[in-house]
């Protein structure tokens, strides 16, 4: 059974339903503050995991930092004019607890840093250039988001941190490497899809996005 599990529509039917109990889940729509915006949550086993919401500044900066709990824009990130961000999203920097492992000694893992994120992107097929460009757009914001957070635990000076992402992404990670032109669809992976993709009126290249 999953410790930690990324689900991205969880709405309010599935909120009134109990979490599994094979595992001590807390979901991070419960924490306070809460963690995630649309239908998007990360469940995480708390008999192996503590949520970790603030992190100490560094040297030049004494102020604690916070660990945001949704993917933000660009835009409200600082770094861009791109109001665009996933339409669902949830963020959640776990600790592993301490606990002995089959000799009796303690976890080497223990004290260890993951970095969850859960995102739900733009659904639409690859014809649709729009939508295309849409989603590249959600994941620029995706991946600017944990590059700070990872620039922040560095900074902190904080244990060796493993980033994992789930979620859907709504598109064949070929799209990500050359958008919806004819690179695309020359790829095997593309070619193994059924019923077969439909080729856009105007592409897009990598390039270009």
């Amino acid at each position: 059974d999953p410790s930690i599990i990324t689900a991205v529509e969880f709405d309010g039917q599935w909120r009134k339903l109990p979490l599994p109990t094979n595992r001590s889940y807390v979901s991070a729509r419960n924490l306070s503050p809460e963690r995630g915006c649309g239908q998007a949550t990360i469940l995480y086993d708390s008999a192996e995991f503590e949520p970790v919401h603030e992190l100490p500044g560094d040297g030049s900066n004494s102020e604690l930092r916070v660990i945001p709990g949704v993917v933000r824009s660009l835009k409200d990130q600082g770094l861009g004019e791109s109001a665009v961000r996933p339409k669902s999203s949830c963020m959640l920097l776990l600790r592993q607890h301490c606990r002995d492992n089959i000799e009796g000694q303690a976890d080497s893992s223990a004290g260890q840093l993951l970095l969850v994120c859960a995102v739900h992107l733009e659904s639409a097929q690859p014809s649709d250039t729009r939508k295309v460009l849409l989603r590249r757009q959600q994941v620029r914001a995706m991946l600017s988001e944990v590059s700070g957070v990872a620039k922040s635990l560095l900074a902190a000076g904080a244990p060796p941190c493993t980033v994992a992402i789930g979620g859907d992404f709504n598109a064949i990670r070929e799209e990500f490497l050359h958008g919806n032109s004819g690179e695309l669809f020359a790829c095997a992976g593309t070619q193994l899809v059924k019923p077969a993709f439909r080729p856009p009126v105007t592409p897009v290249g990598a390039d270009e996005m």
